[in-house]
């Protein structure tokens, strides 16, 4: 979400946006619900593989919160996080990012499946 500008390779959105994670795994940066690996989510929230999972994510300026199967997981705030230090040359670099621009949808490799249902947006009512 909100990479800067029309992706030129496959790592620009990695390195100019934020992902949302879809894949569940046990650490709290890299589950279902995270801002992969900037902002951990909490636990519990996921369905088993194989069902379906209701996802909101929620754009306020800056802010990113996640909903996930209704319980909020996330609630990123980039002037207050504690951003963990880059581990792994598959995370994200680190710096700020764009409050705004294009959102795009998971795709992780040709052995992956995933399927979207419902896909939609609309601006916040204030």
């Amino acid at each position: 979400m909100r990479i800067s500008g029309e992706p030129a390779d496959p790592w620009f959105a990695v390195h100019n946006g934020y992902e949302i994670q879809i894949q569940d795994k046990a650490d709290e940066f890299h589950r279902t619900g995270a801002v992969y690996s900037i902002s951990a989510a909490k636990s519990g929230a996921a369905n088993p593989p194989g069902e379906w999972n209701w996802m909101e994510i929620t754009l306020d300026a800056a802010k990113i919160f996640v909903t996930l199967n209704g319980q909020q997981i996330t609630a990123f705030d980039p002037a207050t996080a504690k951003i963990p230090p880059r581990k792994e040359s598959s995370e994200p670099q680190l710096g700020p990012r764009a409050e705004a621009g294009y959102i795009g949808l998971q795709n992780h490799s040709d052995k992956d499946t995933v399927w979207f249902r419902k896909v939609t947006m609309r601006p916040l009512n204030r």
